[in-house]
């Protein structure tokens, strides 16, 4: 996921978007593929998305500080 990461804050959105699926296929419960891809769908403007995505973010860990947060940038 460290690469993803990489290529995200590069500006290569639709990759991130894409292996964040590809994640999310081997662990539905990956809590850094979900904010990832509702990152990614922030960045291409699919706020509606991107928000459902950091809220199961928030139900799976309520105790990780990234979903929060990035569902507050999002709105």
């Amino acid at each position: 996921m460290r690469r993803v990461r990489v290529i995200s804050l590069c500006g290569f959105y639709v990759v991130c978007l894409c292996v964040s699926v590809q994640a999310l296929t081997l662990d539905a419960r990956s809590i850094e593929a979900l904010s990832l891809k509702g990152l990614a769908l922030m960045e291409v403007k699919k706020t509606t998305e991107a928000i459902s995505h950091f809220r199961e973010a928030v139900r799976l860990a309520p105790y990780r500080y990234e979903a929060y947060h990035s569902t507050c940038v999002t709105l």
